[in-house]
């Protein structure tokens, strides 16, 4: 992650469990990445609306081979966890 955070890219992919770590390298680098992706685009792959929302301003679910896309993330979120999700 450090090695990361000092290079600049086009674009992150970030995989929701690559977010483990130690609670200080946690409270150090998170800064960091939030002013890189103030210039930067994410992707963050995750199974959970709730940690995007530090990250993320529009949401995209897949579920049953289609997209659903959502500008909001709150109804991402209610979208998330109805009964309308396939595999929920």
């Amino acid at each position: 992650m450090a090695l990361l955070l000092s290079l600049e890219f086009d674009m992150f992919l970030v995989v929701e469990g690559a977010s483990t770590g130690d609670q200080e390298f946690s409270q150090r680098a998170g800064p960091l990445l939030k002013e890189k992706l103030e210039r930067t685009p994410i992707m963050f792959m995750g199974d959970g609306v709730g940690k995007m929302r530090s990250f993320c301003k529009r949401v995209a679910i897949l579920n049953d081979w289609k997209i659903y896309e959502f500008d909001d993330l709150d109804e991402a979120e209610a979208f998330q966890n109805s009964e309308t999700l396939a595999y929920g």
